[in-house]
């Protein structure tokens, strides 16, 4: 933590507050605890899904910022990224074919819905801002860096 540059302090803060407030959500969907799903907003509820998706991008990005990135923690990353890009892409699928993949309650079970998104399916703006993210983090990710050698 004490090499990370300013940027990099952000970054991680950044990526931790997604991981923690996608936890703090998803905790709120298993124990029936409504206050903790609409976390922000009072008119509505992040689904499961996405807050899934916030879990995995907040870990990749914490997982990116270090000064050196070691093997294991840069494919971690990378498999975290496919999944966020994969969670928005399914989605935008299912409203593009106009089907259920089946992907929407295997979290939590929602008996809210609606004539436009079926329960427990977020929003067709949340997927593509996980595509986009999705894609972002694995740019990001590029390849593992060497370490530095700490200076004398």
């Amino acid at each position: 933590m004490k090499h990370l540059s300013a940027s990099g302090r952000v970054a991680l803060g950044a990526g931790l507050s997604c991981l923690l407030m996608g936890g703090f959500v998803l905790a709120g969907w298993w124990l029936d605890v409504p206050s903790f799903r609409s976390l922000l907003t009072p008119a509505g509820y992040m689904k499961a899904n996405s807050a899934l998706g916030f879990i995995l991008a907040g870990a990749a990005l914490a997982l990116n910022v270090t000064p050196a990135v070691r093997r294991w923690d840069w494919f971690v990353a990378a498999v975290l990224s496919a999944l966020v890009t994969l969670i928005g892409g399914l989605t935008l699928a299912e409203y593009l074919l106009g089907t259920n993949l089946g992907i929407d309650e295997l979290l939590a079970t929602d008996f809210g819905g609606d004539e436009i998104a079926p329960p427990g399916r977020m929003s067709v703006n949340g997927a593509v801002g996980f595509v986009l993210a999705g894609h972002a983090l694995t740019l990001l990710n590029g390849q593992p860096r060497k370490r530095r050698r700490p200076m004398a």
